[in-house]
Protein backbone atom coordinates (compact mmCIF):
# COMPACT_ATOMS: atom_id res chain seq x y z
CA UNK A 1 0.00 0.00 0.00
CA UNK A 2 0.84 3.85 -0.76
CA UNK A 3 0.18 6.88 0.41
CA UNK A 4 -3.83 7.61 -1.19
CA UNK A 5 -2.21 10.72 -2.58
CA UNK A 6 0.47 9.02 -4.92
CA UNK A 7 -2.99 7.85 -7.61
CA UNK A 8 -5.59 10.65 -8.39
CA UNK A 9 -8.99 10.72 -8.11
CA UNK A 10 -12.08 10.26 -10.55
CA UNK A 11 -10.45 11.98 -13.15
CA UNK A 12 -7.68 9.51 -14.00
CA UNK A 13 -8.27 10.35 -17.46
CA UNK A 14 -8.40 6.03 -18.58
CA UNK A 15 -10.94 5.65 -15.46
CA UNK A 16 -12.82 8.32 -17.25
CA UNK A 17 -12.63 6.53 -20.56
CA UNK A 18 -14.02 3.29 -19.00
CA UNK A 19 -17.16 4.85 -17.94
CA UNK A 20 -18.14 5.78 -21.02
CA UNK A 21 -17.12 2.19 -21.79
CA UNK A 22 -19.36 1.09 -19.44
CA UNK A 23 -22.49 3.96 -20.71
CA UNK A 24 -22.42 3.10 -23.90
CA UNK A 25 -22.99 -0.74 -23.13
CA UNK A 26 -26.06 -0.09 -21.15
CA UNK A 27 -27.40 2.39 -23.79
CA UNK A 28 -26.96 0.10 -26.83
CA UNK A 29 -28.24 -2.68 -24.87
CA UNK A 30 -31.70 -0.76 -23.65
CA UNK A 31 -31.99 0.39 -27.63
CA UNK A 32 -31.77 -3.32 -28.39
CA UNK A 33 -29.01 -2.76 -30.32
CA UNK A 34 -27.68 -6.42 -32.03
CA UNK A 35 -25.29 -7.97 -31.03
CA UNK A 36 -24.98 -6.30 -27.55
CA UNK A 37 -26.29 -8.96 -25.55
CA UNK A 38 -24.65 -8.26 -22.32
CA UNK A 39 -24.38 -4.29 -22.14
CA UNK A 40 -26.23 -4.43 -18.96
CA UNK A 41 -23.19 -5.48 -17.30
CA UNK A 42 -22.42 -1.67 -17.43
CA UNK A 43 -24.23 -0.79 -14.45
CA UNK A 44 -21.60 -3.78 -12.76
CA UNK A 45 -18.66 -1.53 -14.02
CA UNK A 46 -19.93 1.76 -12.80
CA UNK A 47 -20.13 0.23 -8.91
CA UNK A 48 -16.48 -1.60 -9.41
CA UNK A 49 -15.81 2.59 -10.56
CA UNK A 50 -17.35 3.97 -8.27
CA UNK A 51 -15.83 1.99 -5.19
CA UNK A 52 -12.53 2.72 -6.71
CA UNK A 53 -12.61 6.39 -7.27
CA UNK A 54 -14.64 7.60 -3.85
CA UNK A 55 -12.13 5.22 -1.76
CA UNK A 56 -9.13 7.56 -3.21
CA UNK A 57 -11.01 10.33 -2.11
CA UNK A 58 -11.85 9.19 1.39
CA UNK A 59 -8.40 6.96 1.76
CA UNK A 60 -6.77 10.43 1.04
CA UNK A 61 -8.78 12.68 3.35
CA UNK A 62 -8.97 10.69 5.81
CA UNK A 63 -5.42 9.52 5.95
CA UNK A 64 -4.58 13.34 6.48
CA UNK A 65 -7.17 13.73 8.68
CA UNK A 66 -8.86 16.33 6.77
CA UNK A 67 -12.26 14.13 6.48
CA UNK A 68 -15.62 16.01 6.62
CA UNK A 69 -18.82 13.74 6.92
CA UNK A 70 -20.50 17.03 6.29
CA UNK A 71 -18.78 17.98 3.46
CA UNK A 72 -18.39 14.32 1.87
CA UNK A 73 -22.04 14.20 2.00
CA UNK A 74 -22.84 18.33 0.14
CA UNK A 75 -20.40 17.26 -2.56
CA UNK A 76 -22.24 13.92 -3.48
CA UNK A 77 -25.57 15.69 -3.27
CA UNK A 78 -24.82 18.33 -5.24
CA UNK A 79 -23.14 16.24 -7.63
CA UNK A 80 -26.24 13.80 -7.89
CA UNK A 81 -29.63 15.03 -7.09
CA UNK A 82 -29.84 18.61 -9.41
CA UNK A 83 -29.60 16.41 -12.32
CA UNK A 84 -31.51 13.60 -10.94
CA UNK A 85 -34.57 15.98 -10.01
CA UNK A 86 -34.54 17.52 -13.64
CA UNK A 87 -34.76 13.72 -14.82
CA UNK A 88 -37.55 13.18 -12.48
CA UNK A 89 -39.32 16.31 -13.38
CA UNK A 90 -39.76 15.99 -16.88
CA UNK A 91 -40.57 12.27 -16.67
CA UNK A 92 -43.71 12.75 -14.22
CA UNK A 93 -44.97 15.49 -17.02
CA UNK A 94 -44.08 14.13 -19.70
CA UNK A 95 -45.32 10.13 -18.74
CA UNK A 96 -47.93 11.51 -16.43
CA UNK A 97 -50.15 12.00 -19.21
CA UNK A 98 -49.31 9.39 -21.54
CA UNK A 99 -49.26 6.23 -18.85
CA UNK A 100 -51.97 7.94 -16.33
CA UNK A 101 -51.80 5.47 -12.76
CA UNK A 102 -54.63 3.35 -14.18
CA UNK A 103 -53.34 1.99 -16.49
CA UNK A 104 -49.35 2.34 -14.96
CA UNK A 105 -50.07 1.99 -11.16
CA UNK A 106 -46.15 1.56 -10.50
CA UNK A 107 -45.29 4.36 -12.13
CA UNK A 108 -46.15 7.09 -9.35
CA UNK A 109 -44.58 4.80 -6.30
CA UNK A 110 -41.92 4.77 -8.57
CA UNK A 111 -40.99 8.49 -9.00
CA UNK A 112 -41.56 8.89 -5.26
CA UNK A 113 -39.12 5.94 -4.38
CA UNK A 114 -36.61 7.70 -7.07
CA UNK A 115 -36.44 10.83 -5.57
CA UNK A 116 -35.92 9.73 -2.14
CA UNK A 117 -33.13 7.15 -3.24
CA UNK A 118 -34.24 4.02 -2.83
CA UNK A 119 -36.35 2.72 -5.83
CA UNK A 120 -34.22 -0.75 -5.65
CA UNK A 121 -36.41 -1.27 -2.59
CA UNK A 122 -39.81 -1.04 -4.06
CA UNK A 123 -38.74 -2.54 -7.49
CA UNK A 124 -37.35 -5.39 -5.24
CA UNK A 125 -41.08 -5.82 -4.94
CA UNK A 126 -42.61 -5.13 -8.01
CA UNK A 127 -40.55 -5.62 -11.10
CA UNK A 128 -38.28 -8.06 -12.68
CA UNK A 129 -35.34 -5.54 -14.68
CA UNK A 130 -35.13 -8.26 -17.59
CA UNK A 131 -38.68 -8.99 -18.13
CA UNK A 132 -40.61 -5.71 -17.18
CA UNK A 133 -40.35 -4.55 -20.74
CA UNK A 134 -40.49 -0.28 -21.14
CA UNK A 135 -43.15 0.13 -19.19
CA UNK A 136 -41.46 1.62 -16.04
CA UNK A 137 -39.07 5.00 -17.36
CA UNK A 138 -37.14 5.32 -13.78
CA UNK A 139 -37.03 1.30 -13.37
CA UNK A 140 -33.09 2.17 -14.42
CA UNK A 141 -33.00 4.12 -11.09
CA UNK A 142 -32.30 1.10 -8.91
CA UNK A 143 -28.73 1.61 -9.54
CA UNK A 144 -28.66 5.01 -8.63
CA UNK A 145 -30.19 3.94 -5.51
CA UNK A 146 -27.80 1.17 -4.88
CA UNK A 147 -25.35 4.08 -5.44
CA UNK A 148 -26.52 6.47 -3.10
CA UNK A 149 -26.83 3.88 -0.35
CA UNK A 150 -23.10 2.69 -0.67
CA UNK A 151 -22.30 6.81 -0.86
CA UNK A 152 -24.25 6.74 2.89
CA UNK A 153 -22.36 3.85 4.48
CA UNK A 154 -19.24 3.58 3.20
CA UNK A 155 -17.39 6.38 4.59
CA UNK A 156 -18.73 5.70 7.85
CA UNK A 157 -17.24 2.08 7.47
CA UNK A 158 -14.16 3.21 6.25
CA UNK A 159 -13.91 6.23 9.31
CA UNK A 160 -14.83 3.70 11.72
CA UNK A 161 -12.09 1.08 10.35
CA UNK A 162 -9.07 4.19 10.21
CA UNK A 163 -10.55 5.10 14.01
CA UNK A 164 -9.54 1.36 14.74
CA UNK A 165 -6.22 0.65 13.08
CA UNK A 166 -5.06 4.42 12.86
CA UNK A 167 -4.15 6.31 9.80
CA UNK A 168 -0.91 5.23 9.36
CA UNK A 169 -2.27 1.03 8.75
CA UNK A 170 -3.99 1.29 5.76
CA UNK A 171 -2.93 -2.15 5.11
CA UNK A 172 -5.22 -3.42 7.80
CA UNK A 173 -8.07 -1.21 7.10
CA UNK A 174 -7.81 -2.75 3.24
CA UNK A 175 -7.11 -6.62 4.39
CA UNK A 176 -10.95 -5.88 6.25
CA UNK A 177 -11.97 -4.37 3.01
CA UNK A 178 -11.08 -7.50 1.03
CA UNK A 179 -12.30 -9.82 3.75
CA UNK A 180 -15.65 -7.91 3.31
CA UNK A 181 -15.33 -8.30 -0.31
CA UNK A 182 -15.08 -12.18 -0.14
CA UNK A 183 -18.15 -12.39 2.23
CA UNK A 184 -19.94 -10.35 0.32
CA UNK A 185 -19.44 -12.25 -2.74
CA UNK A 186 -20.25 -15.50 -1.02
CA UNK A 187 -23.70 -13.85 0.42
CA UNK A 188 -24.36 -12.77 -2.77
CA UNK A 189 -23.67 -16.15 -4.60
CA UNK A 190 -26.14 -17.45 -1.96
CA UNK A 191 -28.73 -15.40 -2.84
CA UNK A 192 -28.73 -15.68 -6.63
CA UNK A 193 -29.58 -19.17 -6.30
CA UNK A 194 -32.11 -18.42 -3.32
CA UNK A 195 -33.83 -14.69 -4.48
CA UNK A 196 -32.79 -13.59 -7.37
CA UNK A 197 -33.96 -10.28 -7.37
CA UNK A 198 -32.93 -9.19 -3.92
CA UNK A 199 -29.42 -10.25 -5.07
CA UNK A 200 -30.03 -7.85 -8.05
CA UNK A 201 -31.62 -5.14 -6.58
CA UNK A 202 -30.38 -4.65 -3.03
CA UNK A 203 -27.03 -2.74 -1.78
CA UNK A 204 -25.83 -5.69 0.72
CA UNK A 205 -25.83 -8.35 -2.38
CA UNK A 206 -24.19 -5.48 -4.49
CA UNK A 207 -21.92 -4.21 -1.66
CA UNK A 208 -18.46 -6.77 -2.64
CA UNK A 209 -18.88 -4.93 -6.43
CA UNK A 210 -17.95 -1.46 -4.98
CA UNK A 211 -15.43 -2.80 -2.18
CA UNK A 212 -13.47 -4.56 -5.24
CA UNK A 213 -12.66 -1.09 -6.82
CA UNK A 214 -11.94 0.04 -3.08
CA UNK A 215 -9.38 -2.73 -2.60
CA UNK A 216 -7.99 -1.63 -5.42
CA UNK A 217 -7.88 1.97 -4.31
CA UNK A 218 -5.55 0.74 -1.47
CA UNK A 219 -2.85 -0.74 -3.82
CA UNK A 220 0.17 1.14 -4.91
CA UNK A 221 -0.71 1.42 -8.79
CA UNK A 222 2.01 3.65 -10.10
CA UNK A 223 4.72 0.90 -8.30
CA UNK A 224 3.55 -1.66 -10.44
CA UNK A 225 6.10 -3.22 -13.14
CA UNK A 226 5.15 -1.47 -16.37
CA UNK A 227 4.71 -5.08 -17.59
CA UNK A 228 2.34 -6.16 -15.14
CA UNK A 229 0.53 -3.22 -15.26
CA UNK A 230 0.53 -3.43 -19.14
CA UNK A 231 -0.70 -6.82 -18.86
CA UNK A 232 -3.94 -5.96 -16.59
CA UNK A 233 -4.91 -3.34 -19.03
CA UNK A 234 -5.30 -6.29 -21.62
CA UNK A 235 -6.91 -8.91 -19.60
CA UNK A 236 -9.31 -6.49 -18.13
CA UNK A 237 -10.57 -5.44 -21.76
CA UNK A 238 -10.07 -9.09 -23.18
CA UNK A 239 -12.41 -10.07 -20.72
CA UNK A 240 -14.61 -6.90 -20.87
CA UNK A 241 -15.62 -6.84 -24.27
CA UNK A 242 -16.63 -10.45 -25.21
CA UNK A 243 -18.76 -10.37 -21.96
CA UNK A 244 -20.91 -7.07 -22.70
CA UNK A 245 -21.05 -8.91 -26.41
CA UNK A 246 -22.38 -12.13 -25.78
CA UNK A 247 -23.53 -12.16 -21.98
CA UNK A 248 -27.11 -12.99 -21.74
CA UNK A 249 -29.78 -11.75 -19.75
CA UNK A 250 -31.24 -14.97 -18.27
CA UNK A 251 -27.74 -16.03 -17.30
CA UNK A 252 -27.39 -16.60 -13.71
CA UNK A 253 -26.97 -12.85 -12.49
CA UNK A 254 -25.74 -11.56 -10.25
CA UNK A 255 -23.50 -13.45 -8.02
CA UNK A 256 -21.59 -15.60 -10.50
CA UNK A 257 -22.67 -13.91 -13.35
CA UNK A 258 -21.03 -10.68 -12.34
CA UNK A 259 -17.24 -12.25 -11.10
CA UNK A 260 -15.71 -11.39 -14.82
CA UNK A 261 -17.35 -7.92 -15.28
CA UNK A 262 -16.23 -7.25 -11.87
CA UNK A 263 -12.82 -8.87 -12.87
CA UNK A 264 -12.63 -6.99 -15.80
CA UNK A 265 -12.83 -3.67 -14.03
CA UNK A 266 -10.39 -4.88 -11.75
CA UNK A 267 -7.77 -5.56 -14.14
CA UNK A 268 -8.78 -2.16 -15.68
CA UNK A 269 -8.24 -0.46 -12.71
CA UNK A 270 -5.04 -1.94 -11.82
CA UNK A 271 -3.73 -1.02 -15.14
CA UNK A 272 -4.90 2.58 -15.16
CA UNK A 273 -1.75 4.24 -14.88
CA UNK A 274 0.00 2.68 -17.90
CA UNK A 275 0.40 4.20 -21.26
CA UNK A 276 -0.57 0.67 -23.06
CA UNK A 277 -2.81 1.06 -26.12
CA UNK A 278 -5.79 -0.20 -24.05
CA UNK A 279 -5.40 2.96 -21.69
CA UNK A 280 -4.28 5.46 -24.96
CA UNK A 281 -7.84 4.70 -26.39
CA UNK A 282 -9.80 5.03 -23.11
CA UNK A 283 -7.99 8.48 -22.46
CA UNK A 284 -8.39 9.73 -25.64
CA UNK A 285 -10.85 12.95 -26.20
CA UNK A 286 -14.30 11.03 -27.23
CA UNK A 287 -13.95 8.40 -24.61
CA UNK A 288 -13.51 11.25 -21.72
CA UNK A 289 -16.05 13.24 -23.18
CA UNK A 290 -18.42 10.51 -23.26
CA UNK A 291 -17.12 9.78 -19.70
CA UNK A 292 -17.96 13.12 -18.40
CA UNK A 293 -21.77 12.66 -19.76
CA UNK A 294 -21.76 9.14 -18.41
CA UNK A 295 -24.35 10.77 -15.32
CA UNK A 296 -26.13 12.22 -16.88
CA UNK A 297 -26.85 10.23 -20.25
CA UNK A 298 -27.89 7.12 -17.72
CA UNK A 299 -30.43 9.13 -16.08
CA UNK A 300 -31.95 10.24 -19.45
CA UNK A 301 -31.51 7.23 -21.87
CA UNK A 302 -34.12 5.21 -20.22
CA UNK A 303 -37.05 7.78 -20.38
CA UNK A 304 -35.91 8.37 -24.03
CA UNK A 305 -35.95 4.28 -24.85
CA UNK A 306 -39.23 4.06 -22.87
CA UNK A 307 -40.94 7.30 -24.23
CA UNK A 308 -40.09 6.24 -28.32
CA UNK A 309 -40.82 2.23 -27.56
CA UNK A 310 -44.29 3.82 -26.80
CA UNK A 311 -45.03 4.50 -30.60
CA UNK A 312 -42.61 2.87 -32.38
CA UNK A 313 -40.77 -0.83 -32.26
CA UNK A 314 -37.32 -0.70 -30.93
CA UNK A 315 -37.00 -3.08 -33.24
CA UNK A 316 -35.46 -1.35 -36.05
CA UNK A 317 -32.26 0.35 -36.74
CA UNK A 318 -33.64 3.55 -38.06
CA UNK A 319 -35.46 3.57 -34.19
CA UNK A 320 -32.47 2.47 -32.70
CA UNK A 321 -30.37 5.29 -33.73
CA UNK A 322 -32.45 7.91 -33.06
CA UNK A 323 -33.25 6.53 -29.49
CA UNK A 324 -29.24 7.43 -29.68
CA UNK A 325 -28.99 10.15 -30.72
CA UNK A 326 -31.95 11.84 -29.11
CA UNK A 327 -30.37 10.35 -25.53
CA UNK A 328 -26.59 11.62 -26.43
CA UNK A 329 -28.49 14.92 -27.36
CA UNK A 330 -30.53 15.13 -24.05
CA UNK A 331 -27.87 13.60 -22.00
CA UNK A 332 -25.28 16.30 -23.12
CA UNK A 333 -27.68 19.16 -22.10
CA UNK A 334 -28.37 17.73 -18.72
CA UNK A 335 -24.72 16.95 -18.39
CA UNK A 336 -23.76 20.81 -19.64
CA UNK A 337 -26.76 23.07 -18.28
CA UNK A 338 -27.74 21.13 -15.12
CA UNK A 339 -25.07 18.70 -13.35
CA UNK A 340 -22.16 21.31 -14.31
CA UNK A 341 -23.43 24.17 -13.39
CA UNK A 342 -24.70 22.44 -9.81
CA UNK A 343 -21.02 20.50 -9.40
CA UNK A 344 -19.13 22.95 -7.09
CA UNK A 345 -23.14 24.11 -5.83
CA UNK A 346 -24.70 27.20 -6.98
CA UNK A 347 -23.05 30.46 -5.72
CA UNK A 348 -25.81 32.96 -4.74
CA UNK A 349 -26.75 35.59 -7.36
CA UNK A 350 -26.32 38.21 -4.89
CA UNK A 351 -23.65 38.72 -2.33
CA UNK A 352 -25.71 40.03 0.94
CA UNK A 353 -22.51 40.93 2.83
CA UNK A 354 -21.99 43.55 0.14
CA UNK A 355 -25.44 44.55 -0.87
CA UNK A 356 -26.21 45.44 2.64
CA UNK A 357 -23.19 46.61 3.61
CA UNK A 358 -24.07 50.78 2.39
CA UNK A 359 -26.85 50.63 3.29
CA UNK A 360 -26.28 49.44 6.98
CA UNK A 361 -23.13 52.54 6.59
CA UNK A 362 -26.24 54.77 4.98
CA UNK A 363 -28.28 54.46 8.68
CA UNK A 364 -25.54 54.16 10.97
CA UNK A 365 -24.26 57.76 8.84
CA UNK A 366 -27.98 58.99 9.42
Amino acid sequence: PSNASNTSSSRIQSVQGLRAVAVIGVLLFHAQVAGIAGGFVGVDVFFVISGFVITLLLRKQMESEQFSFAEFYKRRAWRLMPALAVTLLFTTVLFGFLMPTSENPTLFYALVSAAFGVSNFYFNNTLDYFDSGITNPVLHTWSLGVEEQFYLMFPLLLWWLYRKFGTTTAEKVRTTVLGLTAAGFAFAVYQTYTHQSSAFYLPWFRAWEFSTGAAVAFLSLKTLPASLSKLCSWVGMLILIPVMLFYHEHYIFPGIGAVLPVLATMFLLIGSQNQSLINQVLASKPFRFIGDLSYSLYLVHWPVVCFIGLFISLNNPITQLLTIVASCILGFLSWYFIEEKFRHGIKPLINIKKAFTPIALMLISA
